[in-house]
């Protein structure tokens, strides 16, 4: 079976054993802005067996196509330093695909049915030709939905988390998005403006087209500029709900000014903007859920984290499964800017490097690997 794995050369030799015996070494972190000029520690290999058993909540799926982001990348860095991937970790969580076999207790998806799924981030797992999901992260593609293989292996990506970030906002009330053109941030304007909500877009400078993407997903204002600049000329108290998809204490502090008393405040990377979204990561969620209910200015603000795993259940109790057989699915219209064949995938974490490093890219849409021709 083809599969993307970890590169053995990715190793740092201090974690490789001698006949002194083990020798660690803590290696000093590649600085940000230097990553987009490194090679992908990524390598295509045809050496693992496919899977040849399912429990009886789990799909076997041939796998089309699948959609990467930032924290895909992030955790390829993470295994490749600690080598503990190497040659056997397999990154990429959001898929589509086909199921060809369904276990017992399986009841809706049928053999043959085209399916798209999000798997847990710490196991990854969807840069291989087949692969076994869980029931309850996987769904049928809905009907309804108009979209390419490669748009639709984005929207568990990020559907998921932008309906997660979107739970209990109301016609009416006024929302602020940081980069409403792009990712989360697009499918959350898209997804809020048609609930009736006015939807306030910042977007960067520096990316062609931005602005127009970003009225097309729905905003009703669309300013570029630096984020906390833009946050910081709102008026003090003028929002409900404020989309953070950059993530900094900076960006949090001058929201709280721009949030109304029990506004909403979703952030995707909490205080750490130079994450790897894993045990530190959600140890800083904590931390930061812990301070935001600190009022300082007797301003009482519900601080959400959203992990990039796709936590099992959520606050309104419903799992990736249920959120991906919701009719918004079929409203979302993710757009994808890179699209690589299998055997080419490194390149595509090549791509995404360039978001850790600071790099602007040229088109800041989704990176998708398409496994079947």
């Amino acid at each position: 079976m083809s599969t993307i794995t970890i590169s053995d050369s990715s190793v740092p030799s201090g974690r490789r054993s001698s006949l002194g015996g083990l020798i660690h070494h803590r290696e000093a972190p590649t600085p940000a802005h230097l990553l987009a000029d490194l090679p992908a520690p990524v390598t295509f290999s045809a050496h693992q067996a496919p899977p040849s058993k399912i429990s009886a909540a789990q799909v076997l799926v041939q796998v089309h196509a699948v959609a990467l982001d930032r924290f895909d990348s992030d955790m390829v860095r993470e295994k490749a330093t600690s080598g503990s991937g190497a040659g056997k970790w397999i990154p990429g969580r959001s898929f589509v695909g086909r199921a060809l076999d369904v276990g017992a207790d399986v009841r809706v998806i049928m053999k043959g049915d085209m399916v798209m799924g999000l798997l847990d981030i710490r196991k990854s797992g969807c840069l291989a030709e087949y692969i076994v999901c869980d029931r309850r992260r996987l769904a049928r593609i809905p009907l309804g939905v108009n979209l390419s293989l490669e748009e639709v292996s984005c929207l568990p990506l990020l559907g998921v988390t932008a309906h997660r970030a979107c739970i209990g906002q109301t016609r009416g009330s006024r929302a602020l998005i940081l980069n409403a053109h792009e990712g989360v941030g697009a499918l959350a304007a898209q997804e809020l403006s048609s609930l009736g909500l006015y939807v306030i877009a910042h977007v960067p400078l520096d990316v062609p087209n931005a602005e127009d993407d970003a009225w097309d997903n729905g905003a009703k204002e669309v300013i570029a500029d630096d984020a906390i600049a833009v946050i910081n000329a709102q008026h003090e108290s003028g929002f409900e709900f404020v989309l953070d998809t950059i993530g900094g204490r900076k960006i949090y502090d001058a929201c709280r000014r721009v949030l109304r008393s029990n506004g909403v405040f979703v952030t995707m990377y909490g205080d750490d903007t130079e994450h790897v979204p894993s045990g530190p990561q959600v140890k800083s969620s904590l931390h930061a859920l812990r301070r935001a209910f600190v009022k300082k200015d007797k301003k009482a603000i519900s601080y959400v984290h959203l992990l990039p795993g796709g936590a099992e259940i959520d606050v309104s109790g419903q799992d990736t499964r249920d959120i991906l057989e919701l009719p918004v699915m079929a409203l979302y219209r993710p757009k994808v800017s890179m699209v690589v064949p299998f055997e080419r995938a490194p390149e595509a974490f090549e791509e995404l490097a360039t978001l850790v490093s600071g790099k602007p890219r040229e088109d800041p849409g989704a990176v998708v690997v398409r496994l079947s021709n």
